[in-house]
């Protein structure tokens, strides 16, 4: 994890910069922003995603990780957030794996994990998305975190998806403009350049920043659903969780407090098996 000197300099740079040369420095923001890290994979961790069976895809040129464990009739798909893989699933897997009515799949993101690239955007995370779930067809469920839930709805918003019949919501954010948001706050960065930065993601979506929010992206959702989300979560509000139940009529709302963003509990993880269950 970078320290806080580190965003400091970064902030400062990225301000000076955009002072400068706008256009370069919009560039280069965009570019750090999508440019998440990548944490070493331990030998635990590798241990366990090898119990998978393991396949790379093709995406934008670059080989992709995917993993199915079982096979059920039951078809299981689990989509991480920022700077995480497929491992931050292992509890969840190892509980349903106790029968064997299901097939469960993950895949490690762009430029996570195991799989290729430098990059990650929700938009190509969506096509991803799109692309998993056509290769496999009708799915039981989605179980998704973070970045990764966003970027389903992105896909549910944008794409044809084949049938969900449940998804389930863990942390998730409410907008775009909530990213950019957090990188202003953390490098403290001026109000040009977050223009500029801001600018720049417009033009690689073809999209207002502002129209890409939850209430427009689950506008059209009926999949019976069930959102988890802390009261304290210190990287997405709770007010997202909110404002995504209030959208999404055919949702639970299920409130935990003291977990954070991450949600590690084996409350969460016995309430998401239940809810596939049911």
């Amino acid at each position: 994890m970078k320290s806080g000197f580190f965003y400091r300099l970064l902030g400062l740079f990225l301000n000076a910069l955009n002072s400068i040369t706008p256009v370069q420095g919009g560039k280069l923001g965009f570019k750090y922003f999508c440019s998440p890290a990548r944490p070493q994979i331990s030998k635990k961790q590798f241990d366990f995603l090898r119990t998978a069976v393991e396949s790379d895809i093709l995406f934008k040129g670059n080989k992709i990780r995917q993993y199915k464990w079982g096979n059920g009739p039951k078809k299981i798909l689990f989509i991480h957030g920022w700077q995480s893989f497929s491992f931050r699933w292992k509890e969840y897997i190892d509980l349903l794996l106790s029968t064997d009515e299901y097939t469960i799949m993950a895949y490690d993101a762009p430029a996570h994990g195991q799989s290729q690239g430098k990059r990650f955007t929700v938009p190509e995370n969506a096509a991803l998305i799109e692309q998993v779930l056509n290769n496999v067809g009708e799915v039981d469920a989605v179980v998704t975190h973070s970045i990764g839930s966003f970027s389903f709805f992105y896909a549910f918003a944008k794409h044809k998806l084949p049938p969900v019949n449940k998804l389930v919501a863990l942390s998730t954010p409410g907008s775009a403009i909530e990213f950019i948001g957090y990188y202003r706050q953390v490098l403290k960065l001026k109000p040009y350049t977050v223009k500029n930065i801001t600018a720049e993601f417009e033009a690689f979506i073809q999209e207002d920043l502002n129209s890409v929010n939850l209430p427009n992206l689950v506008k059209d959702l009926t999949i019976p659903g069930l959102i988890i989300h802390d009261q304290k979560d210190g990287l997405t509000d709770f007010s997202n969780a909110r404002l995504l139940h209030q959208h999404w009529p055919q949702s639970e709302l299920m409130t935990t407090t003291g977990l954070g963003h991450r949600l590690r509990s084996p409350e969460v993880i016995n309430a998401v098996v239940a809810f596939i269950k049911e």
